[in-house]
């Protein structure tokens, strides 16, 4: 600052250039705007300033801002899949750094990345032992798991100390990654090739920019092209995006990648196999390094699985106190056990179990914490723990349900013989009984005394013959073919209807009568009942937060031994049960409780781990791979396949009522045939009508004709005057031939000797014995 000032007062001075770190930039700048004297400086800054041309009027920005590096890193760490990163930086006391690292952590999620944690020196300078001090610092990093690092800002001391101590600790090798900014990567060449050693197979941006050292005036207007792009300014700083190199450090020199624009980024592709730009990464290999430190037998996966579990078939915890070993079984573990199988495939993933004896969401914040790498166990995916964690793909089915006792419905029994048909079968069959007993009435009552007489003797005769047909009792004779053709179909129809009848009261009255005894979850509520559930999961909280359920009303239980007696001595009137251990629950105690209709589904369950940990990438694989070959379905089967008699129990038991969509065709036929014999025998009737009125003569109004015919149909007759001729005249020879269906012994019909449709009947007194 001092020395700033002096420059500025020597009249020889027309422009002070440098200053390679922002403040130091901001504070000449400050003395420049006293002096009007110009001050180019090569100092990047944080981000874009508006009000930079207002504050230092004197200020060049001869570098641009770190937005453009920062979204270049961004890019980088995207394209190698890296998913954590480590910032490092030199903290100055000044905003810039904050500024920094808060682009850097946009951009980094724009791009499915994060920080995980922010390494900070103090400077150089107030450092007693800067060695020591940056070993310890370094040390943190080993309860990391990234192994992937960012150097926004350092001076060049603090990176000869950083760069060394890394190396001589382990961090600069196998699978890690260092990227550091053109702040570090531009004093590469002032230093000597043991610095640029410890540096090795770290990539960094250089920018490529011009300068001039031209008065203000003449330094604002310029425009002419640079080394690397056009030179413009605009508002005090650099108008143009800068372009990027990527370079590679190796052994004791470096080499270029490629480079990097805001509006094309990489100009080819980073890394490829065509010689020189191979990237040689730590280690001396070409292997691209995954950028997170595996588990080791030294240093296994810690996690995390429930202790307390409320249904033993999916975690279970055994603790063995003579021989203090605790033993983990259950659907979850084995799925976590296949999972590490098909994993080691590829790489080893040493690992142990830590029993946790709490609530599931203080297990899942023991990632978040990073007291556990991970958690094995029946945890629901639900989307406030996907805050601050991540799941796997979810390997089973899970929601809600609703549990209630049965209750019996035996007070149906007194009309369950309605319940084979429904409302609509009911009427369709009334409806095709009266119809069919209009047919046979129509067809019989001209030519059969059996069904002659007075109207009521007429309509209670053919009733009878048709509900009789019903049981195949019927008594009265057919005289008629085209009756004997509907009644033929008729008792089809009888038989089919009867059988279907009989059949499905069977089953209605052999299966139990049994119902929910709660099904409204609103009645619960309503009436102020209490409902039990699993107090260590989610499960309280959504029924206070989600259903509205009063806290009080709600009961912890803390086994699936305990819901049972709960349920049977009116404690608790319902039990809310995650899926699938609903079905577990189930499956135990059939024919006792069973599920309403309410159920809610929700993410599925999950194994937990940290955010943007590399492993949810290949645990989800391993489990849908796992699903694909039907080992997910077998291990279902082990554990949760219910007893051979609840199996057979838990099938469906209510018997549907049967409907008209069963029997359309058939009532279709019945129908269609009934009335083609009506049409049949109409025409031939109307033949016969207008054959007789030939011959005694058709006058008379329409409305007397009417009444003639009507007549000539309900009598059997046609009058011309005081004669009367009979319809089994008329109708002689239009039939088909007739043919007896009674006994001998009842009556005898005898022929027509001209084979008309008219019938004598004879009754024969019975021979004694």
């Amino acid at each position: 600052m001092t020395a700033a000032v002096e420059l500025a007062g020597e009249n020889e001075i027309k422009a002070i250039i440098g200053m390679e770190k922002w403040q130091e930039a901001a504070l000449v700048a400050q003395i420049g705007s006293q002096y009007q004297l110009p001050i180019l400086s090569l100092a990047t800054a944080p981000a874009t300033l508006p009000s930079a041309p207002q504050r230092w009027p004197s200020l060049v920005q001869m570098a641009g801002n770190y937005s453009h590096q920062i979204t270049c890193i961004a890019d980088i760490v995207k394209y190698y899949n890296w998913r954590n990163v480590i910032a490092v930086y030199e903290d100055d006391g000044y905003a810039g750094t904050s500024v920094m690292l808060d682009l850097l952590a946009q951009a980094l999620q724009e791009n499915g990345a994060e920080i995980e944690y922010r390494l900070a020196f103090p400077p150089v300078a107030s450092m007693n032992d800067p060695t020591k001090i940056v070993l310890e610092e370094l040390t943190k990093v080993f309860s990391m798991q990234s192994r992937m690092f960012i150097v926004l800002q350092s001076s060049l001391p603090l990176a000869v100390h950083l760069f060394r101590e890394a190396r001589n600790s382990g961090l600069i090798g196998r699978d890690t990654a260092w990227i550091i900014t053109d702040s570090i990567s531009s004093l590469l060449d002032s230093v000597n090739s043991t610095v640029i050693s410890s540096m090795e197979a770290i990539e960094h941006l250089g920018a490529e920019t011009g300068s001039s050292t031209k008065l203000l005036e003449t330094i604002l207007s310029s425009k002419f092209d640079g080394l690397s792009s056009k030179i413009s300014f605009q508002g005090g700083e650099l108008s143009c995006n800068p372009v990027f190199r990527v370079i590679n450090v190796v052994g004791k020199g470096h080499k270029e990648l490629d480079f990097w624009s805001a509006e094309n980024h990489f100009f080819e592709r980073l890394g490829d196999e065509t010689g020189r730009r191979v990237v040689t990464w730590p280690g001396d290999t070409n292997e691209v390094p995954k950028g997170w430190t595996l588990p080791t037998n030294a240093k296994p996966l810690r996690i995390g699985v429930p202790g307390n579990a409320s249904f033993e078939k999916s975690v279970r915890v055994d603790k063995d106190n003579n021989s203090n070993r605790t033993e983990y079984s259950g659907y979850s573990i084995d799925v976590f056990l296949e999972v590490v199988r098909i994993i080691e495939e590829n790489y080893a993933l040493p690992y142990e179990f830590v029993a946790f004896y709490g609530t599931y969401d203080e297990l899942v914040n023991c990632v978040y914490n990073k007291t556990f790498d991970a958690v094995v166990g029946d945890v629901t995916i639900l989307a406030n723990r996907s805050k601050h964690v991540d799941f796997t793909q979810p390997y089973a089915k899970s929601g809600l349900s609703m549990i209630v006792p049965y209750k019996s419905k035996e007070s149906r029994k007194a009309r369950l013989f309605t319940k084979p048909f429904n409302m609509q079968l009911w009427l369709a069959t009334g409806g095709i009984l009266l119809y069919t007993t209009f047919s046979v009435w129509f067809l019989e009552h001209n030519v059969n005394p059996d069904f002659g007489g007075t109207w009521k003797n007429q309509l209670s005769a053919s009733l009878r013959f048709i509900f009789s047909s019903v049981f195949f009792a019927h008594e009265e004779r057919i005289l008629s073919n085209y009756t004997r053709i509907v009644v033929v179909v008729w008792l089809f129809v009888v038989f089919i209807l009867t059988q279907s009848y009989t059949d499905n009261l069977t089953s209605m009255l052999t299966v139990p009568l049994l119902k929910p005894k709660i099904e409204d979850i609103g009645w619960l509520k309503a009436n102020d009942k209490q409902v039990g559930c699993d107090g260590e999961s989610f499960v309280r909280v959504y029924l206070t937060d989600v259903l509205g359920f009063e806290a009080k009303n709600i009961k912890n239980v803390s086994s699936q031994y305990y819901y049972p007696d709960l349920l049977n001595n009116g404690t608790i009137a319902a039990a809310f049960l995650e899926l699938p251990f609903e079905k577990v629950f189930l499956d135990e105690y059939c024919g006792t409780f069973t599920h309403t209709n309410f159920t809610l589904r929700f993410g599925g369950l999950g194994f937990v781990f940290p955010k943007g940990s590399p492993l949810v990438a290949d645990v989800s694989k391993a489990i849908l791979k796992l699903s694909e070959n039907g080992v997910l379905q077998q291990l279902e089967g082990k554990w949760f396949s219910p007893p051979l008699d609840c199996a057979l129990s838990n099938t469906n038991t209510d018997v549907e009522s049967l409907n008209i969509q069963v029997f359309w065709v058939l009532y279709l036929f019945s129908g269609a045939t009934s009335l083609t014999c009506f049409l049949l025998f109409f025409i031939r009737l109307l033949k016969s009508y207008r054959a007789q009125e030939s011959k005694i003569g058709n006058g008379g109004s329409l409305g007397e004709k009417l009444v003639k015919l009507w007549k000539y149909f309900d009598k059997g007759e046609t009058r011309n005057g005081n004669e009367a001729t009979p319809i089994s005249d008329e109708l002689d020879g239009l039939g088909p031939p007739q043919w007896d269906i009674s006994s001998s012994s009842e009556s005898e019909i005898t022929e027509h000797p001209q084979a008309s449709l008219s019938f004598e009947v004879q009754t024969s007194p019975t021979p004694h014995a």
